[in-house]
């Protein structure tokens, strides 16, 4: 009778045997996470045979590069949970989950921007369930996969770099059926270089915790064991695709090229790249092209007690951008009797005195007053 691991190794072992067939047509790339984290919600807390189990939904959100000519998503991918603190954790179940798939998510936020041809973003969402004893020790819910881009600029070894994307339930958590912040958006991945940045990176929170949003260390998991003529084998905790339940936290974080990169200024500091603790509000002036990783935690808190913590792991690319629109007032919209708001892109806005554009009727409007707000401007003559 074969038991549940041995069908485990049994299905990876098929599918990474095929991959190693396709291998022989051509070079094998890791590469393609380039972010992601876990959420979750409580769906209730249940007495059975005299002991209380908690049931918590998680949802997966990962990006991939889909011109990396790496691995496609995991389907189905596996996830583990674990029991415990510090250094000293336990397996306790694992899961299954198959993706949905979004191809195509934007690149940018800014209209005027368009993105460099060789950035490409797919959205993978894997939803499961676990349920498990309410405990006086905390949970964690882990995912791992190998490897992360190799043009990365920040981090030491991208290509041998693999991730490990975590969610924290604590017992505090567990005992009052919390739901833990979600993210309200996900950062552009394309940035223009030598231009101010502003990102709104809050999350929202349906129990009204508070939230303490802070820059933090990617974390490292996985690895090349198996492959590329490496000892090892693929589903070690070095290896592309771990046995997660066999390689329990705590995890490395990923090394940063110091003393120009770390946690706090992974696009240097010449960037300034902030994120205000209260308000997630993320800003900053990136000054050197090129591919960063960036960790951001949410840490949750009832009455100043940690309930948990959401890990995002994702990466800018820093790129001197294209402007694609230059608005004329023919694409103006009147939004009110004298007054017209259109796209502006390509300079800064004009000065008082200069004309602005000429209508259709081959009137000039001079400029009376003018404002700027997320590439519109806003008129008034």
């Amino acid at each position: 009778m074969i038991n549940q691991n041995n069908l485990r190794y049994l299905f990876k072992f098929s599918v990474l045997s095929l991959l190693f067939v396709f291998a022989g047509f051509g070079p094998v790339k890791a590469a393609h996470l380039v972010g992601g984290e876990i959420t979750y919600e409580c769906l209730g807390i249940d007495t059975i045979n005299g002991v209380p189990m908690i049931t918590l939904a998680f949802t997966a959100t990962m990006y991939r590069d889909c011109q990396g000519m790496g691995a496609a998503f995991d389907s189905p991918a596996d996830f583990s949970i674990f029991n415990g603190i510090g250094n000293d954790w336990s397996f306790v179940d694992d899961t299954n989950a198959a993706v949905s798939i979004s191809p195509d998510v934007p690149l940018t936020n800014d209209p005027c921007v368009e993105p460099p041809p060789n950035v490409c973003l797919d959205k993978g969402v894997y939803m499961f369930e676990f349920t498990v004893p309410v405990s006086d020790e905390s949970y964690m819910v882990v995912y791992q996969r190998c490897c992360r881009n190799n043009s990365i600029v920040n981090i030491v070894d991208p290509q041998d770099t693999g991730v490990s994307f975590t969610v924290t339930i604590s017992p505090l958590a567990q005992s009052i059926c919390n739901n833990s912040p979600v993210f309200n958006d996900l950062p552009p991945a394309v940035i223009c270089g030598n231009k101010p940045f502003v990102f709104d990176h809050s999350a929202a929170d349906q129990d009204g915790h508070s939230i303490v949003y802070e820059f933090c260390a990617p974390l490292d998991g996985g690895g090349t064991n198996g492959i590329f003529g490496n000892p090892g084998n693929v589903n070690d905790c070095g290896g592309v695709n771990p046995d997660v339940f066999n390689c329990p936290p705590p995890y490395d974080p990923i090394i940063f090229k110091l003393p120009d990169f770390n946690a706090q200024i992974p696009l240097g500091a010449a960037a300034n790249l902030l994120i205000d603790a209260n308000s997630g509000l993320m800003t900053g002036s990136p000054m050197n092209t090129g591919q960063y990783v960036v960790g951001v935690c949410i840490k949750e808190y009832l009455n100043g007690e940690l309930l948990g913590t959401v890990q995002r792991d994702f990466q800018f690319n820093v790129t001197q951008c294209v402007i694609n629109v230059q608005a004329g007032i023919d694409d103006a919209e009147e939004t009110a009797p004298k007054n017209l708001s259109l796209k502006h892109c390509g300079s800064d806005p004009p000065n008082d005195n200069q004309f602005v554009a000429r209508r259709s009727n081959n009137r000039r409007l001079p400029m009376a007053i003018l404002h700027k707000f997320y590439g519109n401007l806003g008129i008034r003559y």
